[in-house]
């Protein structure tokens, strides 16, 4: 039985003209089409232990990128370094994007190949999660070709239901056109148990790695076959 996460846009005008947040993984970016299933050649290689398996194998990191819900960004944005520092323009209501005053996050250290300015997503998408479920809006997961950060936040957003901001910075050495259609937010909900506790395992993990090794009858995709649960999000 699915668990249902609604989006619930600001106003007439956005349900009518802006897209709905959508399954990440109808996003997926060229370059990860265009990765390697094996290293160095077109088929599978074996040398002892190892493989030539490429990146298209691990599945924890394709599955961090289609994971939860993709919040776009619905209109071309132009980015410029001028006289007075970066400028960000657009045609279009409602905006895309405010600048955050220089008071507000300060502190927050800028990641050294950013401009310091910090600015905001401004969502015009509400989201309304299960009972028991925050969500974590966060910068689409590996995409680091994105010429820009966007920060982290969770919601709980089974009690709270807004549009709000994101904050993000953007990369120094870009300028030109962020397209429209261009992911800005990832929406990844998330189980909130109100109380956790850590403690030290009486096992190791060299111990469970072996037994793991032992029961291995796969040369390749073992954990995907085993261990890996499949998600689905509509």
């Amino acid at each position: 039985m699915f668990k249902k996460i609604f989006f619930i846009p600001k106003n007439k005008e956005v349900s009518n003209l802006l897209k709905t947040p959508y399954p990440a993984k109808n996003i997926i970016p060229d370059w990860y089409k265009e990765s390697e299933l094996f290293m160095g050649s077109d088929r599978l290689q074996v040398d002892r232990y190892a493989t030539n398996a490429g990146l298209k194998h691990c599945m924890s990191y394709l599955d961090a990128m289609v994971h939860g819900y993709i919040y776009e960004l619905w209109t071309d944005i132009h980015v410029s370094n001028g006289e007075n520092g970066i400028q960000i323009s657009w045609t279009n209501t409602p905006d895309p994007i405010v600048q955050r005053t220089k008071d507000l996050g300060a502190k927050i250290p800028r990641p050294t190949e950013m401009y310091e300015d910090m600015f905001n997503w401004v969502l015009q998408w509400g989201a309304k999660a299960p009972k028991g479920y925050s969500l974590l809006m966060t910068h689409p997961l590996n995409r680091t070709d994105l010429p820009f950060y966007t920060l982290s936040g969770i919601v709980d957003s089974d009690n709270y239901m807004g549009e709000g901001k994101v904050p993000f910075f953007i990369k120094k050495d870009f300028t030109g056109i962020i397209p429209a259609g261009t992911p800005i937010v990832q929406i990844i909900p998330i189980k909130t148990d109100e109380v956790w506790k850590s403690e030290k395992a009486e096992h190791l993990m060299q111990e469970r790695d072996k037994q793991q090794w032992l029961l291995r009858t796969s040369i390749t995709g073992y954990y995907k076959k085993v261990f890996r649960r499949s998600k689905i999000f509509k």
